[in-house]
Protein backbone atom coordinates (compact mmCIF):
# COMPACT_ATOMS: atom_id res chain seq x y z
CA UNK A 1 0.00 0.00 0.00
CA UNK A 2 2.68 2.55 0.29
CA UNK A 3 5.75 3.03 -1.54
CA UNK A 4 9.26 3.40 0.48
CA UNK A 5 10.75 7.33 0.10
CA UNK A 6 14.19 6.95 -1.37
CA UNK A 7 15.84 9.40 0.68
CA UNK A 8 14.59 8.21 3.52
CA UNK A 9 14.98 4.91 6.39
CA UNK A 10 16.07 2.05 5.22
CA UNK A 11 17.34 3.07 1.64
CA UNK A 12 20.06 4.71 3.87
CA UNK A 13 21.76 1.63 4.67
CA UNK A 14 22.62 0.62 1.57
CA UNK A 15 19.79 -2.24 0.85
CA UNK A 16 18.57 -2.34 -2.46
CA UNK A 17 15.23 -3.37 -2.46
CA UNK A 18 12.72 -4.16 -5.65
CA UNK A 19 9.02 -2.89 -4.82
CA UNK A 20 7.89 -5.23 -7.44
CA UNK A 21 9.96 -8.23 -6.78
CA UNK A 22 6.87 -10.14 -6.11
CA UNK A 23 3.83 -10.86 -8.54
CA UNK A 24 0.47 -11.51 -6.23
CA UNK A 25 -1.94 -13.66 -8.87
CA UNK A 26 -5.25 -13.15 -8.71
CA UNK A 27 -7.23 -15.35 -10.17
CA UNK A 28 -11.01 -15.91 -11.07
CA UNK A 29 -12.65 -15.49 -7.33
CA UNK A 30 -13.19 -19.10 -6.01
CA UNK A 31 -11.16 -21.02 -7.80
CA UNK A 32 -8.63 -23.39 -6.12
CA UNK A 33 -5.30 -21.96 -5.36
CA UNK A 34 -2.38 -22.99 -7.84
CA UNK A 35 1.18 -22.22 -8.65
CA UNK A 36 2.21 -18.81 -8.60
CA UNK A 37 4.11 -19.18 -11.83
CA UNK A 38 0.84 -19.71 -13.49
CA UNK A 39 -0.31 -16.52 -15.62
CA UNK A 40 -2.83 -14.44 -14.57
CA UNK A 41 -6.16 -14.06 -16.17
CA UNK A 42 -6.74 -11.31 -18.40
CA UNK A 43 -9.18 -10.18 -15.72
CA UNK A 44 -10.42 -10.80 -12.06
CA UNK A 45 -12.99 -12.96 -13.71
CA UNK A 46 -16.52 -14.65 -12.23
CA UNK A 47 -16.28 -16.58 -9.34
CA UNK A 48 -17.05 -19.97 -9.71
CA UNK A 49 -16.28 -20.35 -13.75
CA UNK A 50 -13.70 -22.56 -14.61
CA UNK A 51 -13.20 -21.47 -18.38
CA UNK A 52 -12.65 -18.32 -20.12
CA UNK A 53 -14.93 -17.02 -22.14
CA UNK A 54 -14.61 -17.95 -26.11
CA UNK A 55 -15.93 -15.97 -29.30
CA UNK A 56 -19.24 -17.12 -30.45
CA UNK A 57 -19.46 -20.21 -33.21
CA UNK A 58 -21.11 -18.17 -35.75
CA UNK A 59 -18.51 -16.04 -36.98
CA UNK A 60 -21.12 -14.34 -39.90
CA UNK A 61 -22.80 -11.87 -36.85
CA UNK A 62 -23.45 -8.90 -38.96
CA UNK A 63 -21.66 -5.83 -38.54
CA UNK A 64 -24.37 -3.66 -37.02
CA UNK A 65 -25.00 -5.66 -33.89
CA UNK A 66 -27.24 -3.36 -32.30
CA UNK A 67 -30.11 -3.45 -34.32
CA UNK A 68 -31.03 -7.17 -34.44
CA UNK A 69 -32.52 -8.52 -38.08
CA UNK A 70 -34.56 -11.18 -36.69
CA UNK A 71 -37.02 -9.20 -34.32
CA UNK A 72 -37.91 -12.84 -32.67
CA UNK A 73 -34.30 -12.47 -30.87
CA UNK A 74 -34.47 -13.00 -27.71
CA UNK A 75 -32.90 -9.74 -25.28
CA UNK A 76 -29.52 -9.83 -24.40
CA UNK A 77 -29.68 -10.34 -21.02
CA UNK A 78 -27.15 -7.84 -19.92
CA UNK A 79 -29.73 -4.76 -21.52
CA UNK A 80 -32.48 -3.71 -19.09
CA UNK A 81 -36.12 -5.04 -20.20
CA UNK A 82 -37.81 -1.68 -21.68
CA UNK A 83 -40.43 -0.45 -19.91
CA UNK A 84 -43.63 0.59 -21.74
CA UNK A 85 -44.38 4.59 -21.32
CA UNK A 86 -47.94 3.51 -19.67
CA UNK A 87 -46.66 0.86 -17.52
CA UNK A 88 -47.09 2.90 -14.24
CA UNK A 89 -43.43 1.83 -13.50
CA UNK A 90 -40.81 4.20 -13.40
CA UNK A 91 -36.99 3.04 -15.53
CA UNK A 92 -34.10 3.03 -12.90
CA UNK A 93 -32.00 5.64 -14.58
CA UNK A 94 -29.14 3.46 -13.43
CA UNK A 95 -30.13 0.28 -14.61
CA UNK A 96 -27.37 0.08 -17.41
CA UNK A 97 -25.09 0.56 -14.09
CA UNK A 98 -26.81 -2.42 -12.10
CA UNK A 99 -27.36 -5.22 -14.21
CA UNK A 100 -26.27 -8.10 -12.16
CA UNK A 101 -26.46 -6.06 -9.08
CA UNK A 102 -28.65 -7.83 -6.06
CA UNK A 103 -32.16 -6.21 -5.73
CA UNK A 104 -32.78 -4.78 -2.39
CA UNK A 105 -35.52 -5.91 -0.27
CA UNK A 106 -34.61 -4.15 3.12
CA UNK A 107 -34.27 -0.48 4.22
CA UNK A 108 -31.15 1.06 4.73
CA UNK A 109 -32.47 1.50 8.20
CA UNK A 110 -33.12 -2.44 8.86
CA UNK A 111 -30.08 -3.81 7.47
CA UNK A 112 -28.52 -5.29 10.81
CA UNK A 113 -25.34 -5.97 8.78
CA UNK A 114 -22.28 -6.63 11.15
CA UNK A 115 -19.29 -4.81 9.52
CA UNK A 116 -16.07 -5.93 10.47
CA UNK A 117 -17.77 -8.56 12.93
CA UNK A 118 -18.94 -11.18 9.75
CA UNK A 119 -16.53 -11.86 6.62
CA UNK A 120 -18.32 -12.23 3.68
CA UNK A 121 -20.71 -9.52 3.34
CA UNK A 122 -21.21 -7.90 -0.23
CA UNK A 123 -20.38 -4.39 -1.62
CA UNK A 124 -21.94 -3.90 -4.95
CA UNK A 125 -20.59 -0.24 -6.74
CA UNK A 126 -22.54 0.73 -9.71
CA UNK A 127 -20.10 4.25 -11.00
CA UNK A 128 -20.52 6.01 -13.90
CA UNK A 129 -17.44 5.46 -16.51
CA UNK A 130 -16.87 9.13 -16.20
CA UNK A 131 -16.83 8.89 -12.77
CA UNK A 132 -13.81 5.84 -12.58
CA UNK A 133 -11.55 7.99 -15.20
CA UNK A 134 -11.43 10.89 -12.46
CA UNK A 135 -10.48 8.50 -9.94
CA UNK A 136 -8.36 6.98 -11.70
CA UNK A 137 -6.45 10.15 -12.63
CA UNK A 138 -7.34 11.62 -9.15
CA UNK A 139 -3.68 11.28 -7.77
CA UNK A 140 -2.21 8.52 -5.00
CA UNK A 141 1.13 7.12 -4.80
CA UNK A 142 4.42 9.12 -4.09
CA UNK A 143 3.91 10.93 -0.89
CA UNK A 144 0.63 11.89 -0.92
CA UNK A 145 -1.68 9.64 1.17
CA UNK A 146 -5.12 8.88 0.36
CA UNK A 147 -5.40 11.95 -2.25
CA UNK A 148 -5.21 13.94 -4.88
CA UNK A 149 -1.58 15.87 -5.72
CA UNK A 150 -1.72 18.83 -3.40
CA UNK A 151 -4.94 18.60 -2.44
CA UNK A 152 -6.20 19.20 -6.16
CA UNK A 153 -6.78 22.08 -8.12
CA UNK A 154 -8.26 25.52 -6.92
CA UNK A 155 -10.64 25.87 -10.02
CA UNK A 156 -12.27 23.21 -11.97
CA UNK A 157 -14.38 23.00 -15.01
CA UNK A 158 -18.37 22.91 -14.55
CA UNK A 159 -20.02 21.92 -11.66
CA UNK A 160 -17.48 18.61 -10.59
CA UNK A 161 -17.98 19.32 -6.57
CA UNK A 162 -14.26 19.30 -6.20
CA UNK A 163 -11.92 16.37 -5.70
CA UNK A 164 -15.12 14.47 -5.10
CA UNK A 165 -15.77 11.43 -6.94
CA UNK A 166 -18.46 8.80 -6.23
CA UNK A 167 -20.71 5.76 -7.03
CA UNK A 168 -24.25 6.24 -7.77
CA UNK A 169 -25.36 3.76 -5.92
CA UNK A 170 -23.84 1.46 -2.97
CA UNK A 171 -25.44 -1.87 -2.73
CA UNK A 172 -25.01 -3.97 0.38
CA UNK A 173 -25.91 -7.72 0.97
CA UNK A 174 -25.71 -9.23 4.40
CA UNK A 175 -23.84 -12.31 4.37
CA UNK A 176 -25.85 -15.65 5.21
CA UNK A 177 -29.41 -16.22 4.81
CA UNK A 178 -32.34 -15.12 4.08
CA UNK A 179 -30.41 -12.76 1.73
CA UNK A 180 -31.15 -9.35 2.45
CA UNK A 181 -29.90 -5.98 1.03
CA UNK A 182 -29.92 -2.25 1.09
CA UNK A 183 -29.82 0.37 -1.78
CA UNK A 184 -27.12 3.23 0.22
CA UNK A 185 -27.70 5.48 -2.71
CA UNK A 186 -24.97 8.18 -3.85
CA UNK A 187 -21.31 7.59 -1.61
CA UNK A 188 -18.27 9.06 -2.38
CA UNK A 189 -16.02 6.64 -3.36
CA UNK A 190 -11.78 7.33 -3.74
CA UNK A 191 -8.91 5.25 -5.52
CA UNK A 192 -6.49 5.51 -3.01
CA UNK A 193 -2.97 3.78 -1.89
CA UNK A 194 0.93 4.07 -2.78
CA UNK A 195 2.77 0.58 -4.32
CA UNK A 196 -0.61 -0.95 -4.36
CA UNK A 197 -2.24 2.15 -5.83
CA UNK A 198 -3.69 0.48 -9.14
CA UNK A 199 -6.58 1.87 -11.80
CA UNK A 200 -10.19 0.83 -11.34
CA UNK A 201 -9.88 -1.02 -14.87
CA UNK A 202 -11.75 -4.30 -16.55
CA UNK A 203 -8.03 -5.84 -15.80
CA UNK A 204 -7.46 -4.23 -12.53
CA UNK A 205 -7.99 -4.17 -8.50
CA UNK A 206 -8.02 -0.98 -7.17
CA UNK A 207 -8.40 0.46 -3.17
CA UNK A 208 -11.05 2.09 -2.50
CA UNK A 209 -12.09 3.94 0.21
CA UNK A 210 -15.82 5.27 0.84
CA UNK A 211 -17.66 7.69 2.83
CA UNK A 212 -21.22 7.19 2.84
CA UNK A 213 -21.86 10.72 4.50
CA UNK A 214 -20.62 12.98 1.94
CA UNK A 215 -23.73 13.25 -0.06
CA UNK A 216 -26.22 12.33 2.27
CA UNK A 217 -26.33 13.39 5.82
CA UNK A 218 -25.81 11.04 8.57
CA UNK A 219 -25.77 8.02 6.51
CA UNK A 220 -24.06 4.47 7.74
CA UNK A 221 -23.87 1.33 7.28
CA UNK A 222 -24.90 0.22 10.60
CA UNK A 223 -23.07 2.80 12.83
CA UNK A 224 -19.89 2.48 9.90
CA UNK A 225 -19.27 5.71 7.76
CA UNK A 226 -15.81 5.01 6.56
CA UNK A 227 -14.63 1.95 4.38
CA UNK A 228 -11.34 1.20 3.35
CA UNK A 229 -11.20 -2.06 0.64
CA UNK A 230 -7.62 -2.89 0.40
CA UNK A 231 -6.30 -5.37 -2.63
CA UNK A 232 -3.53 -6.84 -0.96
CA UNK A 233 -1.65 -6.88 -3.93
CA UNK A 234 1.55 -6.73 -1.77
CA UNK A 235 1.37 -8.78 1.40
CA UNK A 236 -1.49 -10.95 0.08
CA UNK A 237 -4.92 -11.20 0.99
CA UNK A 238 -3.65 -12.93 4.31
CA UNK A 239 -1.10 -10.54 6.12
CA UNK A 240 -3.06 -7.23 6.67
CA UNK A 241 -5.48 -8.50 8.77
CA UNK A 242 -3.40 -11.04 10.33
CA UNK A 243 -1.14 -8.73 11.82
CA UNK A 244 -3.56 -6.15 12.77
CA UNK A 245 -5.16 -9.28 14.45
CA UNK A 246 -2.15 -9.93 16.43
CA UNK A 247 -1.79 -6.76 17.30
CA UNK A 248 -5.62 -6.86 18.85
CA UNK A 249 -4.45 -9.89 20.13
CA UNK A 250 -1.54 -8.71 22.09
CA UNK A 251 -3.34 -5.88 23.75
CA UNK A 252 -2.63 -3.13 21.11
CA UNK A 253 -5.32 -0.73 19.59
CA UNK A 254 -5.55 -1.91 16.10
CA UNK A 255 -8.37 -1.28 13.58
CA UNK A 256 -10.43 -3.91 13.05
CA UNK A 257 -10.25 -6.08 9.84
CA UNK A 258 -12.57 -8.70 7.73
CA UNK A 259 -12.80 -10.03 4.40
CA UNK A 260 -15.79 -8.72 1.85
CA UNK A 261 -16.84 -9.74 -1.65
CA UNK A 262 -16.88 -6.08 -3.57
CA UNK A 263 -18.71 -5.89 -7.11
CA UNK A 264 -19.34 -3.11 -9.60
CA UNK A 265 -20.06 -2.66 -13.19
CA UNK A 266 -16.60 -1.71 -14.12
CA UNK A 267 -15.85 -5.37 -13.78
CA UNK A 268 -18.86 -7.03 -15.15
CA UNK A 269 -22.14 -8.44 -13.71
CA UNK A 270 -20.26 -12.36 -13.11
CA UNK A 271 -17.31 -10.89 -10.99
CA UNK A 272 -17.17 -10.49 -7.47
CA UNK A 273 -13.17 -9.72 -6.01
CA UNK A 274 -12.33 -10.80 -2.19
CA UNK A 275 -10.51 -7.76 -0.15
CA UNK A 276 -9.62 -7.00 3.41
CA UNK A 277 -11.79 -4.64 4.71
CA UNK A 278 -10.27 -2.43 7.40
CA UNK A 279 -11.90 0.14 9.58
CA UNK A 280 -10.51 3.89 9.02
CA UNK A 281 -8.94 5.79 12.05
CA UNK A 282 -11.84 7.89 12.91
CA UNK A 283 -13.58 9.58 16.28
CA UNK A 284 -15.42 5.91 16.63
CA UNK A 285 -11.71 4.27 16.80
CA UNK A 286 -10.90 6.68 19.85
CA UNK A 287 -14.33 5.63 21.61
CA UNK A 288 -13.77 2.35 21.45
CA UNK A 289 -10.59 2.79 23.03
CA UNK A 290 -12.21 3.59 26.43
CA UNK A 291 -10.66 4.78 29.30
CA UNK A 292 -7.34 3.99 28.56
CA UNK A 293 -7.31 6.71 26.37
CA UNK A 294 -9.48 9.25 28.52
CA UNK A 295 -12.26 8.28 26.73
CA UNK A 296 -11.80 9.71 23.83
CA UNK A 297 -9.05 11.30 21.38
CA UNK A 298 -8.19 14.88 20.20
CA UNK A 299 -7.09 14.43 16.99
CA UNK A 300 -5.53 11.62 14.45
CA UNK A 301 -2.70 12.50 12.36
CA UNK A 302 -1.92 10.28 9.58
CA UNK A 303 1.52 11.14 7.39
CA UNK A 304 4.86 10.72 6.11
CA UNK A 305 7.69 11.63 8.19
CA UNK A 306 9.05 12.52 11.41
CA UNK A 307 7.29 14.11 14.11
CA UNK A 308 7.92 17.57 12.89
CA UNK A 309 6.24 16.54 9.75
CA UNK A 310 2.87 15.93 12.33
CA UNK A 311 0.94 19.06 11.19
CA UNK A 312 2.87 20.55 8.08
CA UNK A 313 -0.81 19.89 5.72
CA UNK A 314 -4.46 20.01 6.61
CA UNK A 315 -4.62 16.70 4.64
CA UNK A 316 -3.25 14.80 7.50
CA UNK A 317 -5.50 15.23 9.75
CA UNK A 318 -8.00 12.30 10.25
CA UNK A 319 -10.74 13.64 11.97
CA UNK A 320 -13.35 16.98 10.11
CA UNK A 321 -11.02 18.95 12.03
CA UNK A 322 -7.68 19.01 13.73
CA UNK A 323 -6.22 21.54 16.62
CA UNK A 324 -2.39 21.14 15.87
CA UNK A 325 -1.00 23.49 18.66
CA UNK A 326 -0.10 21.14 20.86
CA UNK A 327 0.90 18.29 18.25
CA UNK A 328 3.79 20.68 17.27
CA UNK A 329 4.45 21.39 20.76
CA UNK A 330 5.03 17.87 21.20
CA UNK A 331 7.67 17.44 18.16
CA UNK A 332 9.19 20.64 19.74
CA UNK A 333 9.81 18.69 22.92
CA UNK A 334 10.91 15.97 21.61
CA UNK A 335 13.47 17.69 19.27
CA UNK A 336 14.72 20.26 22.30
CA UNK A 337 15.22 17.43 24.74
CA UNK A 338 18.71 16.28 24.71
CA UNK A 339 19.36 12.77 24.22
CA UNK A 340 21.08 10.84 27.02
CA UNK A 341 19.72 10.09 30.63
CA UNK A 342 16.79 11.31 31.16
CA UNK A 343 15.36 11.65 27.78
CA UNK A 344 12.43 9.77 28.81
CA UNK A 345 11.84 11.02 32.03
CA UNK A 346 11.45 14.31 30.37
CA UNK A 347 8.90 13.11 28.26
CA UNK A 348 6.51 11.70 30.61
CA UNK A 349 3.56 14.04 29.80
CA UNK A 350 3.69 14.11 26.42
CA UNK A 351 4.24 10.26 25.78
CA UNK A 352 2.33 7.10 26.61
CA UNK A 353 6.16 5.36 27.19
CA UNK A 354 4.80 1.90 27.88
CA UNK A 355 2.76 1.95 24.43
CA UNK A 356 5.78 2.94 22.77
CA UNK A 357 7.72 0.53 23.97
CA UNK A 358 5.16 -1.82 22.81
CA UNK A 359 4.47 -0.53 19.30
CA UNK A 360 8.37 -0.83 19.03
CA UNK A 361 8.59 -4.05 20.07
CA UNK A 362 5.36 -5.20 17.91
CA UNK A 363 7.13 -3.56 14.50
CA UNK A 364 10.86 -5.69 15.22
CA UNK A 365 8.57 -9.37 16.00
CA UNK A 366 6.50 -9.00 13.15
CA UNK A 367 9.03 -7.05 11.04
CA UNK A 368 6.71 -4.17 9.89
CA UNK A 369 9.97 -2.31 8.30
CA UNK A 370 7.81 -0.18 6.27
CA UNK A 371 6.56 1.84 9.29
CA UNK A 372 7.25 4.76 11.23
CA UNK A 373 10.09 3.92 13.50
CA UNK A 374 12.03 1.97 10.59
CA UNK A 375 11.08 4.32 7.71
CA UNK A 376 9.40 7.76 8.51
CA UNK A 377 6.06 5.78 6.26
CA UNK A 378 2.68 4.68 7.57
CA UNK A 379 2.44 7.34 10.36
CA UNK A 380 -0.50 7.28 12.33
CA UNK A 381 -0.71 9.18 15.65
CA UNK A 382 -3.04 9.88 17.68
CA UNK A 383 -3.67 12.42 20.47
CA UNK A 384 -5.68 10.87 23.11
CA UNK A 385 -8.13 12.68 25.39
CA UNK A 386 -5.50 12.46 28.28
CA UNK A 387 -3.10 14.25 26.74
CA UNK A 388 -0.54 11.74 25.57
CA UNK A 389 0.65 10.80 21.98
CA UNK A 390 0.56 6.93 20.59
CA UNK A 391 1.39 5.91 17.32
CA UNK A 392 -0.95 3.32 15.99
CA UNK A 393 -0.54 0.61 12.88
CA UNK A 394 -1.05 1.41 9.35
CA UNK A 395 -0.57 -0.36 6.47
CA UNK A 396 1.13 -3.33 7.36
CA UNK A 397 0.83 -5.98 4.75
CA UNK A 398 4.37 -4.78 4.49
CA UNK A 399 4.87 -7.35 7.34
CA UNK A 400 5.89 -11.19 8.39
CA UNK A 401 8.29 -11.97 5.56
CA UNK A 402 7.05 -9.83 3.16
CA UNK A 403 9.85 -9.16 0.46
CA UNK A 404 10.88 -5.96 0.88
CA UNK A 405 11.49 -5.80 4.20
CA UNK A 406 13.36 -9.21 6.01
CA UNK A 407 14.73 -8.94 9.45
CA UNK A 408 13.08 -5.66 10.88
CA UNK A 409 15.39 -4.22 13.69
CA UNK A 410 14.21 -3.59 16.89
CA UNK A 411 16.52 -0.25 16.67
CA UNK A 412 14.47 2.01 15.64
CA UNK A 413 15.82 5.10 13.44
CA UNK A 414 13.00 8.37 14.37
CA UNK A 415 13.82 10.76 16.81
CA UNK A 416 11.61 9.89 19.29
CA UNK A 417 13.10 5.76 18.97
CA UNK A 418 16.99 7.31 19.43
CA UNK A 419 16.11 8.95 22.10
CA UNK A 420 15.28 6.27 23.65
CA UNK A 421 17.72 4.03 22.79
CA UNK A 422 20.40 6.94 23.88
CA UNK A 423 18.42 6.60 27.52
CA UNK A 424 19.96 3.57 29.59
CA UNK A 425 16.43 3.38 31.65
CA UNK A 426 14.19 4.20 28.85
CA UNK A 427 16.24 1.16 26.66
CA UNK A 428 16.11 -1.17 30.09
CA UNK A 429 12.18 -0.74 29.88
CA UNK A 430 11.84 -1.44 25.72
CA UNK A 431 13.87 -4.82 26.97
CA UNK A 432 11.71 -5.95 29.44
CA UNK A 433 8.60 -4.94 27.43
CA UNK A 434 9.38 -7.03 24.25
CA UNK A 435 10.17 -9.84 26.79
CA UNK A 436 6.90 -9.71 28.12
CA UNK A 437 5.31 -9.69 24.26
CA UNK A 438 7.57 -11.87 22.68
CA UNK A 439 5.97 -14.13 25.56
CA UNK A 440 2.54 -13.31 25.02
CA UNK A 441 2.98 -13.82 21.25
CA UNK A 442 4.16 -17.06 21.64
CA UNK A 443 0.86 -18.13 24.14
CA UNK A 444 -1.67 -16.54 21.29
CA UNK A 445 -0.51 -18.97 19.74
CA UNK A 446 0.17 -17.31 15.80
CA UNK A 447 0.50 -20.70 13.41
CA UNK A 448 -3.39 -21.70 14.83
CA UNK A 449 -4.20 -17.98 13.64
CA UNK A 450 -2.41 -18.25 10.40
CA UNK A 451 -4.56 -21.76 9.54
CA UNK A 452 -7.90 -20.28 11.11
CA UNK A 453 -7.71 -17.22 8.46
CA UNK A 454 -6.73 -19.76 5.83
CA UNK A 455 -9.75 -21.85 7.00
CA UNK A 456 -11.76 -18.92 6.57
CA UNK A 457 -10.86 -17.60 3.05
CA UNK A 458 -11.33 -21.20 1.76
CA UNK A 459 -15.27 -21.52 3.44
CA UNK A 460 -15.68 -18.15 1.61
CA UNK A 461 -14.35 -19.34 -1.67
CA UNK A 462 -12.30 -16.24 -1.71
CA UNK A 463 -8.63 -18.07 -1.87
CA UNK A 464 -6.93 -17.69 -5.48
CA UNK A 465 -4.12 -19.10 -7.99
CA UNK A 466 -1.00 -19.21 -5.39
CA UNK A 467 -2.72 -18.56 -2.45
CA UNK A 468 -2.17 -21.68 -1.38
CA UNK A 469 1.47 -21.37 -1.70
CA UNK A 470 1.32 -17.80 0.37
CA UNK A 471 0.01 -19.47 3.22
CA UNK A 472 2.46 -21.69 3.56
CA UNK A 473 5.33 -19.43 3.25
CA UNK A 474 3.33 -17.29 5.77
CA UNK A 475 2.93 -20.12 8.31
CA UNK A 476 6.41 -21.16 8.36
CA UNK A 477 7.53 -17.57 8.93
CA UNK A 478 5.23 -17.60 12.07
CA UNK A 479 6.24 -21.01 12.90
CA UNK A 480 10.20 -19.98 12.70
CA UNK A 481 9.34 -16.68 14.32
CA UNK A 482 7.37 -18.46 17.81
CA UNK A 483 10.94 -20.24 17.69
CA UNK A 484 13.38 -17.75 17.25
CA UNK A 485 12.11 -14.36 18.64
CA UNK A 486 13.22 -14.79 22.54
CA UNK A 487 16.66 -15.60 21.48
CA UNK A 488 16.85 -12.58 19.05
CA UNK A 489 15.90 -10.40 21.51
CA UNK A 490 19.15 -11.18 23.47
CA UNK A 491 21.26 -9.86 20.70
CA UNK A 492 19.41 -6.15 21.61
CA UNK A 493 20.44 -6.06 25.51
CA UNK A 494 22.83 -3.13 24.58
CA UNK A 495 22.49 0.31 23.87
CA UNK A 496 22.85 0.72 20.24
CA UNK A 497 25.35 3.10 18.77
CA UNK A 498 24.63 6.78 19.24
CA UNK A 499 24.88 8.08 15.48
CA UNK A 500 25.94 11.66 14.61
CA UNK A 501 24.82 13.80 11.30
CA UNK A 502 25.33 12.99 8.67
CA UNK A 503 25.37 9.53 9.86
CA UNK A 504 22.49 7.43 10.67
CA UNK A 505 21.76 4.09 12.32
CA UNK A 506 21.57 1.15 10.50
CA UNK A 507 21.16 -2.20 12.61
CA UNK A 508 23.70 -2.08 15.21
CA UNK A 509 25.80 0.06 13.40
CA UNK A 510 26.36 4.10 11.52
CA UNK A 511 26.17 4.41 7.95
CA UNK A 512 25.77 7.83 6.01
CA UNK A 513 22.43 7.82 4.75
CA UNK A 514 23.23 7.87 1.30
CA UNK A 515 25.08 4.66 1.27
Amino acid sequence: MVALLPSLGLLGCGDTINHYSTTNVYGQSGADAGSEDEEPPPRPGPRDAGEEPTEPEDASTPEDASTPEDPSTPEDASTPEPVEPDSGTAVDPDAELLVGAPKPNTATADLDVDVFGTAGNKYWFAVDPAQVERMNNGGGGGVIIDGPWFGGDIYTPGDQGGYTTFAKRLLVTKAGAPSKTADFGKVEVRVVGQSTNRPWTPDSIPNLKVDTNEFQEKLEVNDVEHLRFNNGLVGSIFREKLTLDVFDGLGYPAPRATYAWVSSNVWGAEVDVPYTLVEVYKRGFCRRQGDAWGGDCNNIWEFVGDLDGIAQSPENCQLKECENTRAQEFSDAVLGTPQGEGFKDALTEWVDWDAFHKFQCLSWLLWIGDDALHNYNNVVIAERKDGLFQYLPYSVDISAGQDWYQNTPLYGQNMLARGCQSDEQCWADTIAMCEDTVAKFIALDPVAMVDAQYTELETLGMLRPGDEGRHKQLRDWYVTRVEDAAAELEQYRELPPQCEYPYIQCGDSCQLEWE
